[in-house]
């Protein structure tokens, strides 16, 4: 495997990566390591797995077998120094990929030297895997922007990426890229490089003055670097007619003149004539269509003998001048599915919801505003559902009962409470769906199934997402730019929380046993309880009433956005007992634990964080 450090054995790639992995998994478990990262403002838990962000507990060296040539492998390459003591032990890590997203080294922050109590990314003691090349962390960001932020801090760089700048790279010294660095960026078409002066310090501003000022201090302070980097500067530039749908652009040596520029719904329409020297290509593609792109990407690599990921960069910033030109797309923002930050009077609201001693009592009493009567044991538990998709275990809910019953209403009414970007409503599933979803699309949130008729094809996927919390598949297909047939291996990654109504009481068992199944009260007393709120909501007061429930919901949305992935701990689990006389306890016990757990984490807020 060819990288930036020359030739690197796969044996050795596929140990980096190894161990990149057991950080990881290790970080998911440190409440320190993530609670020295909300102490410097990185809240945002999607930068953890975006940046495979781990941690060294310093037992690396206990699971290493000892009968093979493994420790002498991690001693050469340096996490393992030759004594056999873990070289990160105790560190944050980063690992530090190239531009084609291979893992070539780590960077790691010690986070228990005495130091650390300093606030500012400086005070932590760093530690660099020796004996690798130097390159920029995040440095295949070049691959979707042309304007590129240096920083000198990873630190510094999570916190302009927690206020929303994430086209920056860290370089090891203040603004100084490395000869790989150089050479990559001059490859890319990036066409602008701008560094962050000296003395701003963006976690140190993150933490005093909040995201809104770092963004501000940082865009009206920023200078451009003075580099050697020798490249054809990009440029855009619009026909004489001023039409926007016309306009051409540069990226390195090669120039895209798009012509006839068409937006609709799902489209992307335009000519595009891209031309190097006295070489030409000339095509017309629809920019949303991947199959299209990806045949573009293999014919332009061709025509101008240029490597496939620059193209596919060229590419991916062409889209974004489209969309920026796009009529129709300027005029409709694009509906933000990211993180929602909850500030102000809505903040105080929902924490003092989460702080009320009486919290449970107020979930009940709100369900009931929203027009669910009874069923108070359903009421929570599918509320504890919705919440713990914030944990490391998610909760499965099957909700049993007979046609017409109320099962829909109390899933659809639970899953209210969840906040919109947490929850994935689907009517139907095919066997294979679940399996091709983007990585991170199920990760903490709630899916939702209407009816399990929809998703019995998915029986096998739902199974395993809700036991192995992520699924993995690998097909076969041919490389766009060799025409090679290879794997490909997808990964979808949990929790995820499991919502789903049935009628019909013969399941699966492999299946029911692992949700919580719930019944609906079908007795002749539920059913005039729920008569008499169907046409009390008919009358002056129950119209009021609903005009009650928006603000009910965004009260518990925000409590929702609110709520920390901490670690629970149940100092008491070894008093507890369970019915040892059955085999499906060894499963139903688990839940059973799960359960407690996640009471415990829907009062976090009324409870002390050790």
């Amino acid at each position: 495997m060819t990288t930036s450090s020359g030739i690197m054995t796969a044996k050795k790639q596929t140990l980096l990566e190894r161990i990149t992995t057991i950080y990881q998994k290790n970080f998911a478990n440190s409440a320190t390591a993530k609670q020295y990262l909300q102490a410097r403002g990185i809240t945002n838990t999607h930068l953890h797995s975006k940046h495979r962000i781990g941690y060294s507990s310093g037992k690396l060296s206990d699971i290493l077998p000892h009968d093979s040539g493994i420790r002498e492998d991690l001693k050469k390459m340096g996490i393992l120094t030759q004594d056999g003591q873990e070289l990160f032990s105790g560190c944050l890590v980063f690992p530090v990929p190239d531009a084609e997203g291979n893992t070539i080294s780590i960077y790691g922050i010690d986070i228990h030297t005495p130091s650390i109590e300093s606030i500012l990314p400086s005070g932590a003691r760093t530690i660099v895997l020796p004996n690798r090349p130097e390159v920029a962390w995040n440095i295949s960001i070049i691959k979707r922007s042309s304007k590129i932020i240096l920083t000198n801090s990873i630190i510094d760089g999570l916190s302009l990426e927690e206020s929303g700048i994430f086209n920056v790279i860290v370089t090891r010294e203040h603004n100084v890229l490395s000869s790989y660095d150089k050479s990559t960026i001059s490859d890319s078409g990036v066409s602008v490089l701008l560094r962050t002066p000296q003395n701003v310090v963006p976690n140190e501003i993150l933490l005093k003055d909040g995201r809104e000022a770092l963004i501000k201090i940082v865009q009206g302070s920023l200078s451009p670097l003075e580099s050697t980097i020798k490249r054809p500067a990009d440029s855009t530039s619009t026909d004489t007619n001023a039409n926007p749908s016309n306009f051409t652009v540069t990226y390195g040596p090669r120039t895209y003149q798009i012509l006839g520029l068409l937006s609709a719904d799902r489209k992307l329409k335009a000519t595009l004539k891209v031309e190097q020297a006295d070489r030409m290509h000339i095509d017309t593609i629809n920019f949303y269509v991947a199959k299209e792109r990806k045949m573009l990407s293999r014919e332009i690599s061709l025509k101008f003998n240029a490597p496939p990921s620059i193209i596919e960069a060229d590419i991916s910033k062409l889209i974004m001048e489209c969309e920026s030109r796009a009529p129709s797309l300027t005029q409709t923002p694009c509906k933000n599915t990211g993180m929602i930050t909850v500030e102000g009077a809505d903040k105080q609201n929902a924490e003092a919801f989460g702080k009320s001693k009486n919290l449970i009592n107020h979930i009940l009493e709100d369900f009931e505003l929203c027009g669910l009567i009874g069923e108070e044991s359903n009421k929570l538990l599918c509320y504890l559902g919705i919440t713990s998709r914030k944990m490391s275990s998610a909760m499965a809910i099957l909700i049993l009962s007979s046609s017409g019953a109320g099962k829909s209403t109390l899933q659809d009414i639970a899953t209210s409470f969840c906040p919109p970007e947490d929850c994935v409503k689907l009517t139907t599933l095919s066997g294979k769906s679940l399996f091709y979803k983007r990585q991170w699309s199920l990760k903490h949130k709630v899916m939702v199934l209407e009816e399990m008729e929809g998703g019995k094809d998915a029986d096998y996927a739902i199974r395993n997402l809700i036991s192995a919390r992520q699924l993995t598949s690998a097909s076969t297909i041919r490389h766009p730019s060799t025409g090679r047939l290879e794997t490909m291996e997808n990964k979808v990654e949990g929790p995820t929380a499991v919502f789903i109504t049935t009628t019909n009481p013969a399941i699966n068992a492999e299946t029911k046993s692992r949700f919580w199944v719930l019944s609906v009260d079908e007795s002749k007393e539920q059913t005039r309880r729920i008569l008499k709120s169907q046409r009390q909501r008919h009358t002056l007061k129950g119209l009021s009433g609903n005009m009650e429930i928006q603000t009910i919901l965004k009260t518990h949305r925000n409590f929702q956005r609110l709520l920390q992935p901490l670690v629970v701990v149940n100092p008491y689990a070894e008093q507890l007992s369970y019915n040892d006389e059955r085999l499906q306890s060894r499963r139903d016990q688990l839940k059973y634990l799960h359960l407690i757990n996640a009471v415990a984490f829907l009062r976090q807020m009324q409870k002390p964080i050790k």
